[in-house]
């Protein structure tokens, strides 16, 4: 499914009515050309959530002069040629997931931009090294436990994600799907950090400990830690924070790993698409994201941390989390390798 939008557009209702009666008379085309207006335009494409971007893309909008049509699908979509349809191209591509990005550079959508901002703004394990595409927030994988039922000498234990693979995790532990892009890039890591015999050993005594079927997301599985249903899962740093935010008297908290343990991050980015036909204006909207002040509201609004190190963090978020100094982008070769060690280690 595709949803669009235009900011900075300012039509009178009754031309906004107008538009969207073409949109369901005539097609996605003639509707789209009918809601851009002259002057400069920006398309961007993005797996990202319209409560995250619309209220920036205003901000730009008013301050530039430029306007922002946006589309809202999934990189199948985009890679797989149904943007064709759509007028006008899109120049800016923002996805939420480390999974997406690669894929995104695989596929062909992107393009390099050499930009000096963005390189003195973003660190480098937070970019792609030929500059496809550079992350605007980033989480990690964390482990979320129930506070009854996880004592503080176990919870010591826990190094590091191999330490729920342990017996004293038997029938205690809940996963998220294997298909959730965050699962993917986790295993990815996995067999980055461990080699993929170690990790695929690591996942099938995950599945060992496993005290019910795996949960379709993160959403579901922070539901049964909660509930009591297991002690301890894996789940994203950013929906457990908001978990929490909803659930404030929730019996579950957050397990940060020590200093010296490999956390995995996940990330949330862009690059500008291969066929961008505003290219230049996509890079600047792209640098504009990667400010102080925006990459804070970016961030914020996805309960993430600011790729920006200059950005201030979400109040929400926690102290003692850290990108780290380990590439991104290389997990990208090893995404396939990670989706076949999960069907080899029956891994839903």
């Amino acid at each position: 499914m595709i949803v669009l939008s235009a900011r900075g557009c300012r039509l009178p209702a009754r031309a906004w009515t107008v538009a969207l009666l073409l949109l369901a008379a005539c097609g996605r085309e003639t509707a789209i050309e009918g809601l851009i207006p002259d002057g400069e335009t920006v398309v961007v494409f993005t797996t990202v959530g319209q409560s995250v971007v619309t209220p920036l893309f205003d901000i730009y909008a008013e301050r530039t002069g430029t306007r922002i049509v946006t589309i809202h699908g999934d990189l199948a979509s985009l890679a797989d040629g149904d943007h064709v349809t759509q007028r006008p191209e899109p120049d800016l591509f923002i996805a939420g997931s480390l999974l997406d990005l690669t894929r995104a550079v695989a596929r062909n959508v992107l393009r390099p931009t050499r930009s000096e901002v963005i390189s003195r703004r973003i660190a480098a394990n937070l970019r792609d090294p030929e500059r496809f595409w550079t992350a605007l927030s980033w989480r990690v994988r964390a482990v979320a436990y129930n506070t009854r039922l996880v004592s503080a000498t176990e919870l010591a234990s826990v190094s590091g994600y191999v330490s729920l693979a342990d017996e004293g995790w038997r029938s205690r532990l809940c996963l998220a799907s294997s298909t959730l892009a965050a699962n993917t890039s986790l295993i990815a890591r996995l067999i980055d950090d461990l080699g993929v015999h170690e990790a695929e050993m690591l996942v099938r005594r995950w599945r060992a400990n496993l005290v019910v079927p795996v949960f379709a997301d993160d959403v579901a599985l922070l539901q049964a830690i909660a509930a009591g249903q297991c002690a301890a899962g894996i789940a994203d740093s950013g929906v457990i924070a908001r978990f929490m935010r909803d659930q404030p008297g929730a019996d579950i908290a957050v397990h940060r790993f020590p200093a010296n343990a490999s956390t995995h991050v996940e990330a949330s980015g862009g690059g500008v698409t291969r066929h961008a036909r505003n290219s230049q204006g996509a890079a600047l909207l792209l640098e504009w994201l990667t400010s102080a002040e925006v990459n804070s509201r970016f961030a914020a609004a996805r309960f993430e941390f600011p790729a920006n190190p200059q950005a201030s963090p979400g109040a929400v978020l926690w102290p003692g989390f850290e990108a780290g100094p380990s590439s991104l982008a290389k997990l990208g070769f090893l995404m396939e390798d990670a989706i076949d060690l999960a069907a080899r280690a029956h891994y839903p």
